[in-house]
């Protein structure tokens, strides 16, 4: 059986694109802050909330790089 071996600079990547997802779920959650005039303190006691939005958005964003890569990159022989 084949060891997978995954490389560090593709770690790295998909770390940055996981924390750029957190980072615009706290943005969607400020914006829903500020539009009904809740308490700041929501953006505390919400962070359950944004890390699972931050999970979906990961998952639908690689769900669309998925469907990028199977439709315009050529597989090389």
């Amino acid at each position: 059986m084949k060891d997978i071996v995954i490389k560090g600079s593709s770690v790295y990547r998909e770390l940055w694109i996981l924390a750029a997802c957190y980072v615009i779920a706290n943005i969607v959650n400020l914006i829903a802050i500020v539009s009904y005039n809740a308490p700041w303190m929501e953006l505390l006691t919400m962070q359950g909330y944004v890390i699972v939005l931050s999970f979906f958005l990961y998952l639908v964003l690689g769900f669309i790089r998925s469907i990028y890569r199977f439709i315009f990159c050529k597989r090389k022989k």
